[in-house]
């Protein structure tokens, strides 16, 4: 994993912060500071559980990883839209709104799985992350991209 270092790279929570504004277009009209501070903290209790890292900005894939996942609370919190953690990992990462048709989930979803998959401080072993709701249009969508 090449160093976390460049300018376009994400080395702090003001970093993080303007990322997520960023991405996902949320102005403080949106989300305020304060609200946005939170769900950062929120992102990297869910990393720190599910990949057991800590240093989430000494690697270029963490910072990725938790970018992806703040974006996600990001657009719960804005959208209202519930979202629920139940795996972190390199291979399997899959978030959901209630409704399970967010394109911009899915946006989300591929980079927290491309910065798991890179990060030299989380173990293949790992299980997946998984923003879901349980319902019909979710295992619909499940099974359009995992057929049996």
């Amino acid at each position: 994993m090449p160093a976390n270092d460049a300018d376009f790279d994400i080395t702090s929570n003001s970093d993080l912060r303007a990322a997520v504004r960023d991405e996902t277009q949320y102005s403080e009209s949106h989300i305020s500071e304060e609200d946005l501070s939170g769900l950062v903290d929120s992102g990297k209790r869910v990393l720190a559980l599910r990949a057991d890292v800590s240093d989430f900005y000494g690697d270029r894939g963490l910072a990725v990883a938790l970018l992806g996942i703040v974006c996600a609370k990001a657009k719960g919190a804005v959208e209202n839209s519930p979202v629920r953690v139940d795996n972190v990992g390199p291979n399997d990462v899959t978030f959901r709104t209630s409704d399970g048709s967010s394109l911009q989930l899915g946006q989300y979803e591929e980079m927290t799985q491309l910065g798991l998959s890179e990060a030299s401080a989380v173990d293949d072993a790992i299980q997946g992350i998984e923003f879901t709701t349980p319902t019909a249009q979710t295992a619909l969508i499940d099974g359009i991209r995992n057929p049996c």
